[in-house]
């Protein structure tokens, strides 16, 4: 086993215990630790060189599994004396004074961006957050480095308000960002800019952003372009986003190892003359690095590009140095290293895919590869082409389907076109983007370059279209993530080592896996439940019901497709293994009392309440209100006296919430919006 992998493996273990049991431990803990493991190293003679190895295997568990629990402990920005909340009054207006970081995104009514608390009543502080600032002509000029003093309340981010739903709460606490605040115009002003290479450079981007805008482009193409040469996908179309999703090339969109790999070989085409001139390795590594590193902060310095670009600089480093260490090992340095800067890296998707996706290259593309044998030099590229992207594929595949819950069956093909074609747009792109102020040929550049745009979106769109494209709805559990990676490790094994009892393994835990996904499939089928969904805009119920899905809604009107993406189809999809329902009821003032499993569930609209009036409310077990400003007192009574649960959905009034909130009537009621969700099971 390497020795980075023996310090690797504890390390991320002892950051997995602190983060979800909050563990903890002291400097003085670790330095105490560290003096019991070594002592005995000393009374070792010369002799024992075995035992001194075993020895100093087994101290490395420990000890790195403490540096764990530290540095994880330690990256929380909430435990630090300086966090600005410690400093905010509750009892009087809070000032802050903040810098914003990062590329501020302007949505439809806000402009949000990532910042960072200098100050808090003049207090220095520290601490990320996140702001969201009323759209106006001053917000949108916002860029790196401004710096706002602003009067504003931090709340918590809020939990996942269904099942299954994403946790962008603890996606952002990943981020050392815990709290968020909405600002309205006038609570804010700009007071500086903090000028620095970041900004400088973001400058350089946005340049080249507007150079895009206008070089005739169209807006799709310039979309995809932006994406390419800088990192930004915000203008990319959902429509488009999904076809590269589902083609299984969306990685050609998000700027990370394949494209810093293209750059590093243009680098290095590029610099090959620098070689030959006398300390020109060194020289060569310097333009180098600074080549890769100037395109990660032109890129915006994303997490998937930094990580991308600490990864290729130590492999250039211990190719050009001529090390011992091979690319394996620059791949565990580079990973300890970004693990020890930021521990939190460990939860990022982007991270363990990037890792994953090199590791599976390093290993099955060489297997793959020799199986086959073409003469022709055009046969064997895309062959070679084709066992790297399967490779990758193998070594990314379990956790891709527990996160994303689809496999693009097309990929091999679809990839045999983009991954070629971006390698061209990306050089084109940087050329073009050069040579914009010459005349005819600037233009030229960007002709070819949204012809081979076009051509790229064109090719995806056709294998989106293509029947059985994708497969969807795939679920599996996290402990099956562990399983499919043992059955892919054995297998590896079985064939470098050529040991039947390692394929024999495989084999069992491949059964174990085909288990794990039959019970999961009955329960699921078995399951007979109701969920009541919390949804801005939306009132949905969910009826599963062995295998069938039933959904009830309160509107006709087509739902958007991102809003039941984000809140409804997880649930959908974990517990019925599909995301459009079998039947869906539409709910209105003739068909709006719902009858499940002996369960009566009225929803109930203001045009409802005021017709059923003078004829009477009527028993039930539930009362779900929605799209209602006024309850008349009778029926709050009869609700309190029956003691009916009420379920506030959309569109209740905030006077209606307050008033049954405070009202003596000691009713009991959900407010989905606040509480979340509703889940019944009938057994």
């Amino acid at each position: 086993m390497p020795l980075v992998l023996r310090f690797l493996i504890p390390l991320a273990a002892g950051i997995l215990a602190s983060f979800y049991s909050d563990l903890s431990v002291s400097l003085t803990t670790i330095f105490i630790a560290s003096a019991g493991c070594f002592v005995p190293l000393i009374f070792l003679k010369s002799s024992h060189h075995k035992l001194k190895n075993v020895w100093g295997a087994l101290i490395t568990l420990p000890l790195f599994f403490l540096i764990g629990i530290y540095i994880e402990t330690n990256a929380d920005q909430r435990n630090h004396s300086s966090y600005f909340e410690n400093y905010v009054s509750r009892d009087s207006t809070t000032i802050f004074g903040i810098t914003i970081s990062g590329y501020p995104e302007i949505t439809e009514k806000w402009v949000k961006s990532e910042i960072h608390v200098n100050s808090c009543n003049r207090q220095s502080t520290t601490g990320k957050s996140i702001i969201y600032l009323e759209k106006d002509s001053l917000s949108e000029q916002l860029q790196n480095g401004d710096q706002l003093i602003l009067n504003a309340v931090f709340f918590p981010v809020s939990s996942p308000k269904n099942p299954h739903e994403f946790d962008y709460k603890t996606y952002l606490a990943h981020q050392q960002i815990y709290t968020q605040a909405f600002v309205k115009q006038g609570f804010w002003k700009k007071c500086g800019h903090q000028s620095g290479l970041l900004s400088s450079v973001l400058s350089i981007r946005k340049n080249c952003s507007d150079i895009l805008d206008n070089s005739g482009l169209s807006v799709q193409n310039a979309a995809v372009a932006k994406a390419l040469l800088l990192g930004d996908k915000e203008y990319i179309s959902d429509d488009l986003m999904m076809s590269y999703s589902s083609s299984g090339t969306l990685h050609v969109l998000a700027v990370s190892g394949l494209h810093v790999g293209i750059i590093m070989l243009i680098l290095n085409f590029l610099l090959q003359p620098v070689k030959r001139i006398k300390n020109g390795k060194y020289i060569f590594l310097a333009l180098a690095l600074s080549g890769i590193w100037f395109y990660t902060l032109l890129t915006g310095f994303t997490p998937s590009i930094l990580r991308a670009a600490v990864m290729f600089s130590f492999v250039i480093i211990g190719k050009e140095l001529q090390r011992d260490s091979t690319i394996q090992q620059s791949l565990l340095v580079s990973a300890f290293i970004l693990i020890i800067i930021d521990p939190h890296i460990l939860f990022q998707i982007g991270f363990l895919l990037s890792y994953l996706a090199v590791a599976g290259i390093v290993y099955f593309h060489p297997l793959i590869y020799n199986k086959l044998y073409f003469k022709q030099k055009w046969a064997d590229k895309i062959w070679q082409l084709s066992s790297v992207s399967i490779a990758a594929q193998i070594s990314t595949l379990p956790i891709s389907i527990y996160c994303f819950h689809q496999f693009p069956n097309y990929f091999l093909f679809a990839n045999l076109i983009v991954i070629p074609v971006s390698f061209v747009i990306l050089i084109l792109g940087i050329f073009a983007l050069l040579v914009n102020a010459v005349p005819f040929l600037g233009d030229f550049s960007f002709y070819l370059l949204d012809k081979l745009i076009e051509f790229m979106n064109g090719s995806i769109s056709v294998f989106d279209k293509m029947p059985f494209s994708v497969t969807k709805n795939l679920i599996i559990k996290w402990y099956d993530v562990l399983i499919l990676y043992s059955v892919i490790l054995f297998s590896y094994l079985s064939i470098t080592k050529r040991s039947k009892q390692f394929l024999f393994t495989a084999a069992f835990t491949m059964s174990l896996f085909c288990i794990s996904l039959w019970l999961n499939v009955h329960s699921n089928y078995s399951l007979n439940s109701i969920t009541i969904y919390s949804s801005k805009g939306e009132n949905r119920m969910d009826y599963f019901n062995q295998g069938t899905l039933i959904s009830f809604k309160t509107s006709s009107e087509k739902s958007e497709e991102k809003k039941l993406s984000f809140h409804i189809y997880p649930n959908r999809q974990q517990t019925s293994f599909k995301t459009e329902p079998d039947t869906t009821i539409f709910l209105d003032l003739e068909n709006a009392l719902v009858e499940i499993e002996n369960q009566k569930i009225l929803f109930m609209s203001q045009h409802l309440a005021d017709s059923v009036f003078t004829t009477g409310f009527p028993k039930t077990d539930y009362v779900y209100l929605y799209d209602i400003s006024f309850l008349h007192s009778e029926f709050s009574e009869f609700l309190s006296e029956e003691k009916t649960p009420v379920i506030l959905g959309d569109g209740v009034s905030y006077k209606l919430k307050n008033y049954l909130k405070k009202s003596n009537l000691q009713l009991v009621y959900h407010d989905l919006h606040q509480q979340g969700s509703i889940t019944k099971s009938f057994y």
